[in-house]
């Protein structure tokens, strides 16, 4: 128990330290996952959208064709059975547009730098773990203002 309170004394001062870069790597986390989610959905539902159109006229095309002949029936059956083949590659589609990054991954990873830095304290001085502030200017382009 002892041993918990004297880890506690250790990590919160430093994690009170950091926490100012992690306010900032989550909130480049956060914008680049809404980035993704936003540019997924706009492409997903303007392929959609245009691909049912082309495939209605396309569909109706092929059954104007076929109407006045014996095989209008089979035509009508395939139509459907495509159709029924597009919805399940759109929905395997939509799925794989889905799977993003974590929208707390870099966050996540710092905490988990800094936590490895803490148990081996020689590795973390000879710079094997960057700081959260140079890994936020690498990300956004521009130096994290400390308040230093």
């Amino acid at each position: 128990m002892f041993l918990s309170i004297r880890r506690a004394k250790i990590l919160l001062p430093f994690f009170g330290q950091r926490l100012g870069d992690y306010a900032h790597l989550a909130r480049l986390d956060l914008s680049t996952f809404r980035d993704e989610m936003i540019n997924a959905m706009v492409g997903a539902a303007i392929g959609a959208a245009s691909s049912l159109f082309l495939l209605c006229f396309l569909c109706v095309a092929v059954l104007v064709t076929a109407w006045d002949t014996p095989y209008r029936t089979q035509v009508a059956w395939l139509i459907c059975i495509a159709w029924c083949l597009l919805t399940g590659a759109c929905i395997y589609l939509a799925r794989r547009l889905m799977q993003g990054s974590s929208p707390f991954e870099n966050i996540g990873a710092e905490i988990a730098r800094d936590l490895s830095a803490i148990k081996n304290p020689e590795d973390y001085l000879h710079d094997e773990f960057p700081s959260a502030s140079r890994a936020a200017e690498d990300d956004a382009g521009q130096p994290l203002d400390t308040g230093a």
